[in-house]
């Protein structure tokens, strides 16, 4: 009989609203997590300082990042995406989009998460992005992450698995949804 494998697991949540000025390409502070009953971190593994989830052992981890954004009504009047993206090692690693926002619902919140399944070797490091993009101009969007722990949210947690780490765990391909994405990906991953 092996060792057992530890558990891991963590929730961290923003506490506080995060103005974007229109970036394409915005690094998410989650600066809590700690309080109950939204935040926690089995093994140590979450820096609230960095905002960065690092896994102190290999295995097989589901990670979800959800972003809440009210854009500025203001600004770009024109359907927009909202993007949140997943690196892995500061590497682009999964994004998923909310494609074709009204201009009609600026100042209403749109809710847009990514979520994945990786396997992750000990020490590789998970953090998120988000953006927006003017759907005609490709223009970022100004206006606001909204700070709540029921809103704004990053978390995985690692599952039992006989899967053993013997190759990287960059995925081969990025995963990456819609033909909108794929544009602004390019466009945002070049900067």
């Amino acid at each position: 009989m092996g060792l057992k494998p530890m558990s891991s697991g963590f929730r961290a949540f923003s506490t506080a609203d995060q103005p974007n000025d229109g970036a394409l390409l915005y690094f998410v502070h989650f600066q809590d997590d700690f309080t109950p009953p939204f935040g926690f971190d089995v093994m140590g593994e979450y820096d609230p300082a960095t905002s960065h989830f690092t896994a102190k052992q290999d295995g097989v981890y589901s990670v979800l990042a959800q972003i809440a954004f009210s854009p500025d009504q203001t600004l770009n009047p024109t359907n927009y995406v909202a993007i949140v993206f997943i690196f892995l090692n500061d590497e682009f690693l999964i994004a998923i989009d909310l494609e074709d926002v009204p201009a009609a619902l600026y100042n209403v919140t749109a809710f847009v998460s990514a979520s994945a399944i990786v396997q992750l070797n000990a020490g590789d490091s998970l953090s998120v992005r988000f953006g927006t993009a003017a759907q005609d101009t490709f223009e970022g969007v100004e206006g606001m992450i909204i700070g709540d722990p029921s809103f704004t949210h990053f978390e995985a947690a690692r599952f039992p698995s006989p899967l053993m780490n013997d190759r990287p765990a960059s995925p081969i391909a990025p995963a990456v949804k819609g033909t909108f994405s794929e544009t602004v990906l390019k466009k945002i991953l070049k900067r």
